[in-house]
């Protein structure tokens, strides 16, 4: 692919749009998703050779020189905007098409070394980190920074792995981290994104060192980052963690032992459960009203972004989360922006039965069989209990 000999020979991740034309090529289009404009414009520009011409913008306009030749270029302002690559984009669809649990950060001073999320618990649940360096030298100094931030075993994604070299092998080694290239393990379709390899999960399998002849035996319901990962009769599912989920897992931890609604949602937003229940409790508290309304200003700015970018569907995927979002505020909020008030303990349970029921047929779409056990063993109501036929020793 051009996009992984692009990271190979890029000094920086941002630049005039023609540059990311020439190198991307037939992959420009597809892949256009992932620029983002910036207020920064560039100081030179390149030509069809190759060469950067030295950009002089003042009253007359914009114009590229080759000071060598003479040769100029009549620019537009908009020419030389330097387009950003969206890693925080980049590492979320990588993720996704590799089962990795979603946790973005950024580890160096720049975005060419940050963290993608965790592994599953069947590949060891080390952390991911993706290396964008094109040099061996960069990437020894990237790799010291990850793994001064994973501080345990870790995997490197890179574009090519060709930066490997006897000095990177050694830190790798003395880290205890594995490095893998993303060209073995992803492959881009005819509509630009990203599909996994047959064998991805068996590459990383192997690189790790874990055996994958048999599945994970043990029934699972563990949270990876911010994902739920689910095994139950020899298969495998995962979902965003949600209020539901969470109920179910406190549930599963404890079979058998009934516990009132009110309990469970105060362990899970950590308030008192007296006040749980009580007609003075407020629906949502202020530090998530807080979170909720910074949430409401982020997404303004990237759907800005998107617009910009003429990306429908992140425009519409946030529009999405916008008005749900929405509908959480309004619903906390009463008359005179005041946060409401529980009237009693029936709406806690209404709502903490309600989450388990959604999720519940959420699961049943990719893995039926488990929905059916959550369903016939989970009772709902002001008490709740996971009440099973046997004993299934659940790994939470």
């Amino acid at each position: 692919m051009n996009l992984w000999r692009t990271f190979e020979s890029a000094g920086e991740l941002t630049d005039v749009l023609p540059w990311w034309r020439m190198r991307l090529g037939t992959e420009f289009e597809s892949l256009r998703r992932f620029l983002v404009a910036t207020d920064r414009n560039a100081a030179s520009y390149p030509s069809e050779s190759g060469r950067r011409f030295r950009v002089v913008a003042d009253t007359f306009g914009v114009t590229a020189m080759d000071d060598d030749s003479g040769v100029a270029v009549e620019l537009t302002p908009d020419d030389i905007v330097c387009w950003r690559w969206d890693v925080r984009r980049f590492s979320r669809e990588i993720a996704g098409v590799l089962e990795i649990a979603v946790q973005h950060e950024r580890v160096g001073r720049t975005l060419h070394e940050t963290k993608v999320g965790d592994l599953s618990i069947e590949l060891g649940g080390r952390p991911v980190y993706l290396c964008l360096r094109g040099s061996a030298s960069l990437a020894m100094s990237a790799l010291t920074n990850i793994a001064a931030h994973a501080r345990q075993p870790y995997l490197v994604l890179h574009p090519t792995a060709r930066i490997k070299t006897h000095a990177v092998d050694a830190i790798l080694k003395a880290t205890d981290g594995v490095m893998m290239s993303l060209d073995s393990l992803l492959t881009l379709d005819s509509t630009g994104r990203f599909v996994e390899a047959s064998d991805s999960q068996r590459q990383m399998s192997l690189a790790l060192g874990i055996a994958t002849t048999e599945p994970l035996q043990r029934n699972t319901f563990h949270l990876v980052g911010d994902i739920r990962e689910m095994w139950f009769d020899g298969q495998r599912h995962m979902m965003p963690e949600t209020a539901g989920t969470w109920y179910i897992a406190a549930l599963l931890a404890q079979p058998n032992k009934p516990i009132e609604a009110t309990e469970l949602e105060a362990l899970r937003v950590g308030t008192d459960a007296r006040r749980s229940g009580g007609v003075d409790e407020e629906v949502v508290d202020e530090e998530s009203l807080q979170r909720y309304e910074q949430r409401v200003r982020e997404i303004a700015c990237e759907l800005d972004i998107a617009k910009r970018n003429n990306d429908l569907a992140e425009q519409t995927a946030l529009q999405n989360e916008q008005a749900a979002i929405a509908k959480e505020i309004g619903s906390a909020k009463g008359l005179g922006g005041r946060i409401r008030k529980r009237s009693d303990a029936t709406r806690t349970a209404n709502t903490v039965s309600q989450n388990i029921t959604r999720d519940i047929k959420k699961i049943r779409k990719h893995h039926e069989s488990l929905a059916n056990h959550l369903a016939s063993a989970i009772t709902r109501g002001s008490t709740l209990a996971y009440r099973p036929d046997r004993d299934y020793a659940w790994m939470l």
